[in-house]
């Protein structure tokens, strides 16, 4: 770990570029610590800015040493206006009021950032979500992060029983799903019912339906980016909400001066409720809960640390009164673990560490017809981001990724058992580029190597770009274009948990082009329509065929019991 931090500084040192000031620093929530996601940081007299990244910070390159008077808005937020005078690299913190709400008259000022602005830097077919924002959404039962995204533009279900996502003529297993950097490989409760992430205890949700960068990977459709709150860094903080559905709670507390703690946890009471109305119902619950630790090691260095939990357990008897009497058992859930250290190297230069692991696991069993099925999906990943800010015109992101990924399928049945298991590994780097070709026009380019190790090795290049061209100062045109690739398939089983398979020398990796074009205009200052037109080929897409039949030999036996065992 020292080693690989060493080598960080180092290329630090090896960007920094001599008699150039940086301006750059962190945007926190004044009431609770939070930092702020898409916060504007505007540069009145050099007509320059940025926006605040995943966590909060922010950097605006060649800046001549004097005084200026800068600007920090965010939605939800008062505008903080201040004169600063820039004449070292340091590092500032900055905090915002939440906007108070009060039964007078509204003053809209000019100075504001334009939403126009916004609209052109914004990324093409992109929406952000906050908590406030899904829990207003109009929903069955209680708010529920999936049922919401399903009323975006673009965005299908499978059923009004399901909370399954198809967008854009996807599958619902092309899309990709990141719990604080982690990949959850089945975000669903009750069988499609609900989904797994508690919407009290997330900070913000990044929904990008086409078009995705280089940075982004693995799945064909779309990426659903869920950052959980890091918790209150100035007081205690605690709720408990309960619906027709289930119970549940969050809190927030700090950790002394220098981080914070947040947890939550939800528990449905269906299998309470079911039992007092008769016998005939299965015993049914599924529960979640996670935690997440913040901490301030200094000015320069910050760490999260993330757990996540939640399990689905049904159980069915046949006659409850007779203790013979035949009885399914089913428990499926998910784990993650995510650790993440950031690291500004200088001014300029921003480190991103992640290791991360993920647990799908499934057990079924029918004691009547001997069937015993297991299913489980292991994925520890490391991953390492840089972030560098050329100059104001030109940015630099770089990404090496490695998933050690294990999976087993195992089903035992009367007269023998199929088994499979094998270990993965899935090799990933990119390069990305942000130029402002003119004031107007903004380039991104990349590019995105992925190497994916099975029986067989398959190597993909995919290349990505993006156009955003400012027409005028209410509109906006976007252009974005990729190929994507994808070597995990879902075979789907109605209500069965889905099993995931992957590609090897009989099943080729899928993949898919994305072409969208956008528009976006700002009317009134305070209203904004986009509109996106979008063509999207695939190659091939594994289906199953459940007619087909095949008649397989067994590869060896049980040393004990002499069954047969196909795999």
């Amino acid at each position: 770990m020292k080693t690989i931090f060493e080598l960080l500084v180092c290329i630090g040192l090896l960007f920094a570029q001599v008699g150039k000031l940086t301006f750059s620093g962190n945007i926190y929530d004044e009431k609770n610590g939070e930092a702020l996601i898409g916060a504007s940081v505007y540069l009145k007299e050099l007509k320059k800015g940025a926006s605040t990244n995943l966590y909060g910070f922010f950097a605006i390159p060649d800046i001549p040493a004097g005084k200026y008077q800068i600007q920090i808005t965010c939605i939800g937020y008062e505008p903080l206006n201040k004169v600063v005078e820039i004449k070292t690299n340091k590092i500032e913190k900055y905090y915002l009021k939440p906007t108070t709400y009060q039964l007078k008259e509204i003053v809209v000022k000019g100075d504001s950032v334009k939403l126009s602005d916004q609209l052109f830097t914004k990324s093409i077919s992109a929406v952000e979500l906050s908590p406030v924002q899904i829990k207003k959404i109009p929903q069955f039962v209680e708010s529920d992060l999936l049922r919401t995204l399903q009323q975006l533009p673009g965005i299908l279900s499978g059923s009004d029983y399901s909370s399954a996502l198809y967008v854009r003529g996807g599958r619902s297993d092309q899309n990709l799903f990141l719990l604080d950097g982690t990949d959850v490989y089945n975000p669903e409760h009750a069988f499609g019912l609900f989904s797994t992430f508690n919407t009290d205890a997330i900070k913000k949700v990044e929904m990008i339906k086409g078009g995705l960068g280089a940075e982004y990977g693995g799945r064909l459709s779309s990426v659903i980016n869920i950052i959980n709150l890091d918790g209150n860094r100035n007081n205690f903080e605690g709720n408990i909400n309960i619906s027709l559905l289930s119970a549940k709670t969050t809190i927030q507390t700090p950790l002394g001066s220098f981080g914070s703690l947040s947890g939550s946890y939800r528990r449905t009471y269906l299998d309470v409720f079911a039992s007092k109305i008769s016998d005939e119902f299965p015993d049914y619950y599924f529960y979640d809960g996670n935690i997440k630790a913040f901490l301030d090691l200094s000015d320069k260095d910050k760490l999260s640390i993330s757990f996540y939990g939640g399990k689905d357990d049904l159980s069915y008897k046949f006659d409850k009164k007779n203790s013979d009497s035949p009885e399914i058992n089913y428990i499926w859930g998910n784990r993650t673990t995510s650790l993440n250290y950031r690291k500004i190297l200088n001014n300029d230069l921003f480190a991103n560490l992640w290791v991360t692991y993920s647990n799908f696991n499934s057990k079924f069993d029918f004691n009547e017809l001997d069937i015993d099925e297991k299913n489980v999906i292991d994925d520890v990943t490391g991953k390492i981001i840089l972030e560098y800010n050329y100059t104001d015109n030109m940015k630099f992101n770089i990404g090496f990724e490695n998933k050690y990924m294990y999976g087993l399928y195992k089903q035992k049945f009367r007269g023998g058992k199929v088994e499979f298991n094998g270990h993965k590994n899935y090799f990933i780097t990119y390069f990305t580029t942000q130029t402002h070709l003119i004031d107007d026009l903004i380039m991104d380019i990349g590019i995105r190597y992925e190497q994916f190790n099975s029986d067989k090795i398959y190597r993909e290049i995919n290349p990505r770009l993006s156009l955003k061209y400012r027409l005028d100062e209410s509109q906006t045109l976007k252009f974005s274009t990729g190929r994507y690739s994808q070597f995990l398939n879902k075979i789907e089983r109605g209500f069965i948990v889905g099993i995931w398979t992957v590609a090897d020398k009989y099943v080729p990796p899928s993949s898919s082009n994305h072409y969208i074009l956008g528009w976006a205009k700002e009317i009134y200052e305070i209203y904004s329509l986009e509109i996106d037109g979008y063509y999207k080929t695939y190659k091939n897409i594994s289906i199953l065929n459940p007619y087909t039949s095949l008649d397989i030999e067994p590869t060896n036996s049980d040393p004990i019991t002499g069954e047969p065992i196909f795999s």
